[in-house]
């Protein structure tokens, strides 16, 4: 027999016999998304331990995350009473998802959350309740996970074919929010804003969404903002990957980068020093003598309009700016 292949939590799922690996098909997609967090000490919620109504029966993926997450402190939800003993650093609660006078409970006694799991009942009113309660309160770069999202689609669950008015609807929303500068820098109104400044991704995976949540407040291209932190944050990693590996491309960035905030005298020197260290480089040429341009410099738009020249009478750097 060869190697399954199979990602760590994909294989403490199927030890754990929970159908998250089987039935479904979600440890490999929350392995991609939690992998580089293994370690942390954080702190897990579940809604829906399993097992139905038997006391003792259930907690097999609380199991799991209590394994996957070593330094995890890890909390389930459950609307009927369980009496599991899986470990000191795991806890049960009973109670319905949909109270937020209890969830607010939870995160007060047990968060704030870096993972939220919604595993409940699954109806679409319950999956709404409970995302509308605790996601606010989920730490500033957590996560939360919405699983068998199928039932937005089935009325049995409250759900229609066309998934109007479910979670998958107000993901749509979510992702109007997350780009609502767009709009704005276009002349628009924003239909919605609520929490676009806090989510920086909305993963769909089959059955499964992953929200991200995280400062999202790059500036737009269509009306850039260079006071935003991210982009502040983006200039000092630049600086710090060119004082480690100079390269002809981060020199190309910052100077892009400069152009953008508004700097341009301040660009077209970055540019120009680095056309001194990689003469062969079309694209700060092309972008130094946009810049000399813009300034009205005449004397270095036609030095780097002659450069340009010598460039692409070079049969190689011609084809390559060409393609």
């Amino acid at each position: 027999m060869t190697d399954a292949g199979l990602d760590p939590l994909s294989r403490i799922a199927i030890a754990c016999g929970t159908d998250k690996w089987g039935a479904h098909r979600y440890t490999p997609d929350y392995h991609k998304m939690l992998a580089h967090r293994r370690h942390e000490s954080l702190r897990l919620l579940e809604i829906g331990v399993g097992g139905y109504k038997g006391k003792n029966l259930g907690g097999r993926s609380l199991k799991m995350w209590a394994e996957y997450f070593p330094q995890a402190q890890v909390t389930g939800l459950d609307i009927h009473e369980k009496q599991l003993d899986l470990g000191p650093r795991v806890k049960i609660y009973q109670g319905s998802q949909d109270d937020p006078d209890l969830l607010h409970r939870l995160s007060r006694e047990r968060g704030p959350f870096d993972i939220v799991i919604d595993d409940g009942s699954h109806v679409v009113n319950h999956v709404l309740a409970s995302f509308e309660t605790l996601f606010p309160l989920v730490a500033p770069d957590g996560i939360y996970a919405v699983e068998d999202v199928q039932t937005a689609f089935w009325p049995g669950y409250g759900g229609n074919p066309a998934g109007a008015n479910t979670i998958v609807t107000r993901m749509g929303n979510l992702i109007r929010a997350m780009h609502a500068d767009e709009v704005i820098a276009m002349g628009g109104a924003p239909l919605d804003t609520k929490w676009g400044d806090v989510v920086n991704g909305v993963h769909f995976f089959r059955n499964v969404i992953l929200i991200q949540r995280g400062p999202n407040d790059y500036p737009s291209n269509g009306r850039f903002d260079p006071s935003r932190p991210t982009f502040k944050l983006a200039m000092r990693e630049l600086e710090a990957e060119l004082a480690r590996a100079p390269s002809e491309g981060a020199t190309l960035i910052r100077a892009q980068m400069l152009q953008m905030s508004g700097q341009p005298a301040v660009a077209l020197n970055i540019a120009t020093a680095g056309i001194t260290r990689y003469p062969q480089s079309l694209d700060l040429v092309i972008i130094a003598l946009k810049l000399a341009r813009t300034l009205k410099r005449e004397s270095e738009v036609r030095l780097l309009h002659g450069r340009l020249e010598q460039l692409m009478a070079d049969p190689v750097l011609a084809y390559e700016a060409e393609q």
